[in-house]
């Protein structure tokens, strides 16, 4: 699940070497502003293990090509539901 890669509440710090930051950012603060600019792009994240904005940009797609942990895709995992509520869950640490 989350909390195996994104650490404990979802704070982030797992390392993650060739990775931007060198670690799995967390779900809220800069890291997190830097790779999901709205809902959109978390859902993203969530179901395709990745964002367009970034693979379309051949620094970024390198970078994540060359990360140790890769983000796995859930769209066969998760109902929409699942999904609304890791969204909601995410939205609620932002506020923290």
């Amino acid at each position: 699940g989350c909390f195996r890669c994104h650490g404990p509440g979802g704070l982030g710090g797992i390392a993650n070497p060739g990775s931007f930051a060198g670690f799995i950012p967390g779900w809220r603060g800069r890291g997190y502003r830097a790779l999901v600019r709205d809902r959109e792009e978390l859902f993203a994240w969530i179901r395709e293990g990745t964002v367009a904005r970034l693979e379309h940009n051949p620094v970024a797609r390198w970078i994540l090509s060359r990360q140790r942990i890769r983000m796995p895709a859930y769209r066969d995992r998760l109902s929409g539901e699942e999904l609304e509520a890791i969204a909601a869950y995410v939205a609620w640490l932002q506020g923290r």
